[in-house]
């Protein structure tokens, strides 16, 4: 299995040993330090990383500039990386700012890995570079991403054919794949929903972990403290401040009385919200127990 890590900065990067990198934050029992135990009871404390994932999936106003693609680049030399380039859902601002971004790498590197979040992203990379291979990126999976409902309900609620139908992913559809076939598409990456995944097995799968998104778009909570008043929440203007790069926000929504799963008691929902993107953790029961569906596993 390929082991790689996605950072937002080249600061953020520690070196190739995955353990660096499994550090909670936040309250004590938001259930993080449990996540990245049970990845590392899995690889083992002296796993490293093959691949390393720089960009931003989600935000268009975290598209690094060609300084910073430099530094990527010189990390991923040193310490005989992968390097993967990864972008967000983009307006006219994003493409111009990834366009320089690919003519850099275009001319810097003769192989690399480019994930997709947005088809107009993909037209554009396939043209400039079209010898790179290309990633379908996790939004494009519009299975459920909502991490409310129980184990013991979800059998109850979706019934057999329901739940097969759920856990089906439209982007693995024949007909996608056909039109996607032309663009060197190569890999898909996802979540792994609480109602699972079924995917055809025709071609490469990766894995986010232990951040799974529960909802992203362009307004954004921590954008609009730079703006007053009406201006808050509008999108459309090219000011940023980033301070989503060094704040994240910790979300708990308390659950009427106890809910019990897996004889465990449940009072608080944790959510984890960075920029415009809500997450949830991974909390899948057989992920990491023989699980060959994905043969990369990419740590937030």
């Amino acid at each position: 299995m390929d082991i790689a890590l996605l950072i937002n900065n080249p600061k953020e990067y520690y070196g190739s040993v995955l353990a660096t990198y499994c550090n909670n934050w936040g309250s004590r029992n938001n259930g993080l330090a449990e996540a990245y135990k049970k990845a590392l009871d899995y690889l083992g404390e002296e796993c490293r990383i093959s691949h390393l994932y720089f960009g931003s999936e989600f935000c268009e106003y975290l598209i690094p500039d060609t300084s910073m693609l430099h530094d990527f680049l010189q990390i991923c030399k040193k310490d005989k990386l992968n390097p993967v380039f990864v972008t967000p859902p983009s307006s006219d601002y994003g493409v111009n700012k990834i366009e320089e971004d690919l003519l850099y790498l275009k001319k810097e590197l003769d192989y690399c890995e480019i994930v997709i979040n947005d088809l107009g992203i993909l037209e554009l990379a396939h043209n400039i570079c079209p010898h790179f291979i290309f990633t379908i990126g996790r939004i494009f999976d519009k299975t459920s991403h909502d991490s409310r409902i129980l184990w013991q309900d979800i059998d109850a609620y979706y019934g057999q054919d329901g739940l097969r139908f759920a856990r089906t992913p439209g982007i693995l559809s024949n007909s996608t794949e056909r039109v996607l076939s032309k663009y060197n598409v190569v890999r898909y990456e996802f979540d792994f929903p609480k109602v699972g995944l079924e995917v055809n097995g025709n071609s490469k799968y990766s894995l986010y972990f232990p951040y799974q998104y529960l909802t992203t778009g362009r307004v954004c909570l921590f954008r609009a403290t730079q703006y007053k008043n009406q201006n808050k929440f509008l999108v459309g203007s090219e000011k940023c401040c980033q301070v989503c790069t060094n704040i994240q926000a910790e979300l708990r929504k308390p659950v009427n009385g106890f809910v019990v799963e897996n004889g465990k008691k449940i009072s608080d929902t944790y959510l984890f919200q960075r920029g415009n993107t809500i997450f949830y953790l991974n909390e899948s029961k057989d992920l990491f127990m023989g699980n060959t569906t994905f043969d990369r596993l990419i740590l937030q």
